[in-house]
């Protein structure tokens, strides 16, 4: 069996340095991302669950090369461990500084991959934490869960009940964030923004959570699959 490569110890100073070569890379137009990102910017017509699903794989994929440099492995157990320490020193982070570079990398992502000013348009702790306890709501109310229930019956394909239970709970999404005047492409992007921004913040993570685990328990889809 391969031993699992040990991964390092972060501090503020290297977590500050890895959120600056991320924002590097999603910026630089002679690497592979920004030419991903420009290329779903240039298809509109495309769903915007389906662009939006895409513009995360190329952010999740940038994020982990961002890593290496670092002395993570390019694989889950480095995003995994380095994703731990970060938002441990994010809720320890007195200063504010660590949050103001997420920010940053954030609104630079939604810039590139969707050509969408987000960076003065932020959504406040308070606010986001009432966001997202009606999102949790509207997406475990029953109807919508029988929706789920009924959709996802007739598909079997695993990867395809992926992608219908993930367009059913953006529309969802979509739909309780015009109620807070978020409305259109550009709310749900502030919206998905200051959930990463706040990722840290227990109450939003147990929002987040009773939200979304009985939509998949409805599809029929074990959580982690």
């Amino acid at each position: 069996q391969q031993q699992q490569q040990q991964q390092p110890e972060l501090t503020a100073d290297i977590a500050q340095a890895i959120q600056t070569t991320h924002i590097g890379f999603l910026e630089n137009d002679k690497m592979m991302y920004r030419q991903h990102f420009e290329d779903i910017q240039a298809h509109p017509e495309v769903p915007f669950s389906v662009r939006w699903q895409k513009a995360m794989n190329i952010f999740v994929l940038s994020q982990v090369h961002a890593l290496i440099p670092y002395g993570y492995s390019a694989d889950e157990n480095g995003l995994r461990a380095f994703t731990a320490s970060f938002e441990s020193l994010l809720r320890n982070d007195t200063s504010g500084d660590l949050l103001k570079k997420v920010k940053e990398r954030h609104a630079t992502f939604v810039d590139t991959a969707f050509g969408i000013d987000i960076s003065d348009e932020e959504i406040p702790l308070d606010r986001m934490r009432s966001i997202a306890s009606d999102v949790a709501a509207g997406l475990s109310a029953n109807d919508f869960l029988d929706t789920v229930e009924s959709e996802a019956k007739g598909v079997d394909a695993m990867e395809m009940k992926h992608q219908l239970v993930s367009t059913l709970i953006l529309n969802k999404q979509m739909e309780v964030l015009n109620d807070h005047n978020l409305s259109g492409d550009k709310g749900y992007l502030q919206y998905q923004c200051a959930m990463m921004n706040f990722a840290q913040d227990q109450e939003i993570m147990y929002s987040n959570m009773s939200g979304i685990m009985p939509v998949y328990r409805k599809a029929g889809i074990a959580i982690g699959a």
